[in-house]
């Protein structure tokens, strides 16, 4: 079951071009998909407690390298 999906929810604004779309899993895992971008990211972890952060952080790090 996904924590978090942002095409169903706002509740963060983060990076991205119009379609772009994400998953979290809850043993910490993430990836995100920017269509616009002919982009995608995928984040492998074991630390769940630090989900929410990583999520954030993850993206800003990737558009941040291109």
């Amino acid at each position: 079951t996904p924590l978090y999906s942002s095409a169903a929810s706002d509740v963060y604004k983060r990076q991205g071009s119009a379609g772009h779309y994400s998953w979290s899993g809850l043993g910490g895992t993430f990836f995100f998909v920017d269509p616009a971008e002919d982009l995608f990211a995928i984040l492998l972890t074991q630390a769940p407690g630090q989900l929410r952060y990583l999520c954030e952080l993850y993206p800003a790090l990737v558009y941040a390298a291109l």
